[in-house]
């Protein structure tokens, strides 16, 4: 029955997403204490502000998923050929150009721990499989995420950006260490 099939595009690129994730904690785990609070720059994040920032901005696509998936999916809208072009070239332009955070999430703060930032990220995508396995595969097309300044994201479209947000990031990341 294929309306209980998982949804395997959106599964495989969990694996990506884990490992990308994995990478910049496994890197991390060579810094010391001061490097990861330290901020070359009063203007910009410190490693410990950007894991805040991944584990924030994973947090509100995932409750969006959360909320959009609880119910009956056959109503939300569907992407066309003409939206997902636009997406795709906004996303990938936004991940360029963009070096703030968008208004609907906190700027981070850093002051928790960054081994307690690492906890929460890693569970959010053992959660994020967890949903995703409840998702049938018919919804490939359904717009059902949103981004503040991309717009409306099927499935697929959402983890390629956060497959690229943590690839943006990671460049922030050794950008820190080769000032470090």
């Amino acid at each position: 029955d294929q309306e209980s099939e998982v949804n395997t595009i959106c599964q495989e690129q969990l694996e990506p997403l884990y490992n990308d994730k994995e990478a910049i904690i496994e890197e991390l785990e060579n810094w010391i204490h001061e490097q990861i609070c330290w901020k070359f720059d009063d203007q910009k994040w410190s490693a410990n502000q950007v894991i805040e920032h991944f584990v924030n901005s994973e947090f509100e696509t995932f409750q969006y998923l959360m909320k959009k998936t609880s119910s009956r999916l056959d109503g939300l809208e569907s992407e066309t050929d003409k939206h997902r072009e636009s997406k795709k070239n906004s996303m990938h332009q936004w991940l360029r150009i963009n070096n703030g955070t968008p208004a609907v999430l906190p700027q981070p703060q850093g002051v928790k721990e960054i081994e307690l930032w690492i906890h929460h990220w890693r569970e959010l995508v053992h959660k994020l499989r967890e949903r995703l396995e409840q998702v049938p595969k018919n919804t490939e097309e359904k717009l059902l995420t949103k981004h503040p300044l991309s717009g409306r994201l099927n499935l697929e479209q959402t983890m390629n950006l956060l497959i690229e947000h943590i690839v943006h990031h990671g460049h922030q990341l050794r950008h820190i260490q080769e000032k470090w």
